[in-house]
């Protein structure tokens, strides 16, 4: 087994970390109606604002600047509108780097699709999480062992297949929004790069 150092020297500069983050409850607030239900439209979107808009550019950022790669995994189904929400987000802080970090136009991972059962609508799981992370690791960074793989979602149920499988997982709270802080960590944000940031 070459060590990430060897990697590096011969095959050009290598990401060492790769974080996963679920959409709705992780970085977003889904949109909903006056009586608290999802304010779900025709297709079977669902609008969306932020969390926390600076807490997302600062995770964001720090990942462009540690050369880590960011993907969205959501459980939203796979429609163009999702797609166009998620990257209006990404795009509102700057998040899109040609380099190694951030986000790029194919990190977007949905797992459900919409599909007709008895005539009505539906949105229905196609695949799991840990499927995603599990091809996305072997196709692209099969050199990173399993802990260097961060999943953060809201609902334990999708993370507890990937701890299973060796992954690093972490649940966020919409509430406190302590996971970005966690996040920063796994980065490998330092007091002083954040007192930068703030400055």
């Amino acid at each position: 087994m070459y060590s990430s150092l060897f990697l590096k020297k011969d095959l050009g500069h290598l990401p060492e970390k790769v974080i996963f983050l679920d959409f709705d409850g992780t970085v977003a607030l889904p949109a909903r109606k006056a009586n608290g239900e999802y304010d779900i439209q025709p297709d079977g979107s669902i609008g969306a604002s932020h969390l926390d808009k600076e807490k997302f550019r600062r995770l964001v950022q720090f990942a462009i600047h540690a050369d880590i790669p960011l993907y969205f995994l959501s459980g939203r189904p796979d429609l163009q509108s999702c797609v166009d929400l998620m990257t209006d987000f990404i795009a509102s802080v700057d998040g899109f780097h040609p380099g190694i970090g951030g986000f790029k136009k194919d990190s977007l991972f949905f797992i459900s699709k919409m599909i007709m059962e008895e005539g009505i609508l539906v949105r229905k799981e196609m695949m799991t999480k840990a499927q995603v992370i599990q091809s996305v690791h072997h196709e692209k960074y099969s050199y990173l062992p399993n802990e260097s793989i961060l999943l953060v979602d809201d609902i334990q149920e999708y993370l507890d297949p990937v701890q299973k499988l060796g992954y690093n997982t972490l649940l966020a709270n919409p509430e406190s929004l302590e996971h970005f802080d966690e996040i920063e960590k796994f980065i490998g944000v330092a007091l002083q790069e954040t007192i930068a940031f703030n400055t």
